[in-house]
């Protein structure tokens, strides 16, 4: 099903009785839904934001608002909101399965088991670590990296973070080395290193080589935030030269890859086609997350009306 399709049937479903429509930013906008006072959608310029002229929230389907133009937003007195921390949960379990995937050299081995080709010599050759002997590094404390450090402490593993609001606490079990100018030191002692910050200015392009410069070459970067965080030509050279051990990227900044990408090929690289938060635990906090800003909205503005 397409995921338009799949989304609205999900809406319609859940919050029928409300006036909330879903579009899914592609091509015009429907005439039919020129009068919804809630759009929920992925991005939105501030063309697109004028061809509704009463709406009074904009929902986004995901974790930040960087596809939106907030500014044209807020000049039209339409509420922004984004679905934060309801994938939080799923992208931590998927951050664990990549650690464990190369902590255990799974791609080999699974390979090795399948065919009959593994011997008893290979097996004795190199023991594995337990994830009690590992850092994580994170960049970014909001509320997936929060919970992405709760689970690997869980694990006993040594949590060091960065945040781009280094004023903010460090959250329970983790080590806050500091800002983003703190990134080169966390480069440098996390065996995987795990993206969860916003992005923005300061944060496009953010590992680039100049960063991956600094990541010894047994660790393993970890991406499901944006793929816009990456610069992918740098890291494609990084990998290809065994720089670094390997990445899983669950996002990039072109979905899926284009044939011309040069990351495509690359045997030490996982992609997971941006699943990590596709749970049916995430989407049904979506949309309670959803319902519940409908239910501010209607009891701080009335149900009545639009935007003036």
């Amino acid at each position: 099903m397409e995921v338009a399709s799949w989304l609205r049937k999900c809406i319609l479903s859940r919050l029928h009785g409300f006036d909330v429509h879903f579009w899914d930013s592609k091509g015009t906008v429907p005439t039919d839904l020129r009068d919804t006072n809630v759009l929920v959608t992925f991005s939105a310029d501030h063309n697109i934001l004028n061809s509704f002229p009463r709406l009074r929230l904009l929902q986004v389907w995901g974790a930040g608002t960087d596809r939106i133009d907030v500014q044209a937003a807020a000049d039209l007195g339409i509420r922004v909101m984004a679905m934060e921390g309801a994938a939080a949960r799923a992208i931590a379990e998927w951050v664990v399965l990549m650690v464990l995937f190369w902590e255990r050299n799974l791609a080999l081995w699974t390979a090795s088991g399948a065919s009959g080709t593994w011997t008893w010599a290979e097996r004795y050759a190199l023991p594995f670590s337990e994830l009690t002997a590992r850092t994580l590094g994170i960049v970014g404390c909001g509320p997936v990296g929060s919970e992405v450090a709760r689970v690997a402490s869980l694990l006993s593993m040594r949590v060091l973070a960065v945040r781009v609001r280094k004023e903010l606490p460090a959250p329970p079990g983790v080590t806050l080395l500091g800002g983003i100018d703190s990134l080169p030191n966390l480069l440098s002692r996390a065996d995987y290193l795990s993206l969860h910050c916003r992005l923005s200015e300061e944060t496009r392009g953010l590992i680039d080589m100049r960063a991956l410069s600094f990541m010894p070459r047994s660790a393993v970067l970890l991406n499901a935030a944006r793929g816009e965080l990456v610069v992918e030509k740098d890291l494609a050279v990084v990998l290809r030269h065994g720089r670094i051990r390997g990445a899983s990227l669950d996002t990039t900044a072109i979905e899926p890859l284009p044939p011309e990408s040069l990351l495509i090929g690359i045997p030490n690289i996982v992609i997971t086609c941006h699943q990590a938060g596709f749970t049916n635990q995430a989407v049904e906090r979506g949309l309670l997350i959803l319902k519940n800003n409908i239910v501010h909205l209607i009891e701080s503005e009335g149900s009545a009306g639009g935007r003036q």
